[in-house]
This record gives C-alpha cells, structure tokens and sequence, in this order.
C-alpha cells in the first residue's frame, strides 16, 4: 500500500498548473524561491524528488506530505482549475470538505476528497493557493483508516508554510 500512496504522491506533483486548455505540455515554470516552511516531526521523513519543493513520508502508516510550487504560469489558472488537475487520474468517491479561506495573506482553497487506489479508499486533503505569480499546492495523504494519525502533523506544517 505504501508504494500506492507514493504512486498517487508522484501523480499529484505531475500535474500540469494549466488551464482548461490542454496542450499535452507542461508550461515552462519554475520552483518559488525564498519559500519557508518547517519539516513535519518525526516520524516523518524526507525523501527526494525533484517535481516537488518538499515530499515527507511517515514510514508506520505510508501517509505523506508535500508542498508543490509553479511561477509564472502563462496559463493563470484559477484556484479551482488548479485543485481539478490535481484530481485529474483518480476516482474520487467523495467530497468530505471544500472551504475557501485565508491562507499566507491570500484566498485559498481547502479540500478534501476519498478516492480510491486499487480499490483501497485513500483521502486526500489539499490546500491550494496562489501568491506572487506563483502556484502553490499542499497535500496531506493518507489512507482512510490511517489518515487521522498524520492530520495534527499537517495542520502544523500547514502553520509553518510561508510564500514569499
């Protein structure tokens, strides 16, 4: 289950911050520079991955943490086109949550969605917002059973999170 959870992590840090018209290629972006944020606590740790800022894993429950920027992304999608190309691929079974709220001075988009991996139900808690001419998206997941056990570790790193 744990190398599932990876795959879907890998799938959400592909997604392309475009709009709804889709050319099959990703727009020249680049990473933010001078973003702040503090690494969950153990027992999560680091793992590399260069389509991401930051990917943490928590290795007991396979739950993980991740922080995705793109700048100067011609295409300006809105939040809610940047939250459904991150959902693009997968089956989402349910909505638990959508709020809009302030997050880093700016207007946000905090959702959660139960999709399903090889039949496993897996939830997903996302955080998108934009600043700067940059896109930001930050993703707490888990599965269901094992999701809340990582949660408090989230909303700490979400606390941390600082965009320049």
């Amino acid at each position: 289950m744990r190398k599932h959870l990876v795959l879907l992590v890998l799938v959400l840090s592909t997604w392309t911050m475009a709009s709804c018209v889709s050319l099959d290629i990703e727009p020249e972006t680049e990473q933010a520079e001078d973003l702040f944020f503090s690494a969950p606590k153990a027992p999560f740790v680091e793992k590399d991955t260069e389509s991401l800022d930051a990917y943490y894993i928590e290795p007991k429950t396979g739950n993980s943490i991740s922080i995705k920027s793109a700048c100067y992304d011609p295409a300006d999608p809105s939040l809610k086109s940047l939250e459904k190309s991150a959902f693009n691929g997968m089956t989402v079974v349910k909505v638990l949550n959508t709020k809009t709220e302030e997050f880093n001075n700016r207007e946000a988009l905090h959702s959660q969605r139960l999709v399903k991996i090889d039949g496993i139900p897996v939830i997903v808690e996302m955080m998108v917002f934009k600043k700067n001419d940059c896109n930001y998206i930050i993703t707490h997941v888990g599965v269901e059973k094992n999701f809340n056990v990582t949660s408090t570790h989230f909303k700490d790193f979400l606390k941390d999170v600082r965009a320049p």
